[in-house]
């Protein structure tokens, strides 16, 4: 399980930088609201938490399976945050102590 408020973050800073939106972005905000609006963002988006290093659940040495989470336009930017918190664990540390 992956803290809440770390959860926000990268739930929010994937969301910015797959749908382009510059502006506040809510808890109960809906994710077409704030330019996760079709297949290409979704995937996208689900891409940056699930793969990416610089802002995604790989940022903070976690990792989460894309399988674990439902992302629709309709779902709520907490309810997204509240799957990354539940899903994400922490990832093996690798051999020779490198992450």
């Amino acid at each position: 399980m992956l803290d809440k408020d770390v959860a926000t973050k990268i739930v929010i800073d994937c969301i910015r930088f797959a749908g382009k939106f510059p502006g506040e972005i809510k808890a109960q905000n809906k994710l077409e609201s704030v330019g996760i609006d079709s297949e290409f963002t979704i995937d996208f988006l689900l891409n940056q938490i699930v793969n990416s290093r610089k802002r995604g659940v790989p940022s903070v040495q976690y990792k989460i399976n894309a399988n674990d989470l439902t992302i629709k336009t309709g779902t709520k930017v907490y309810e997204l945050r509240d799957q990354v918190s539940e899903n994400a664990n922490p990832a093996p540390k690798k051999p020779g102590g490198k992450k």
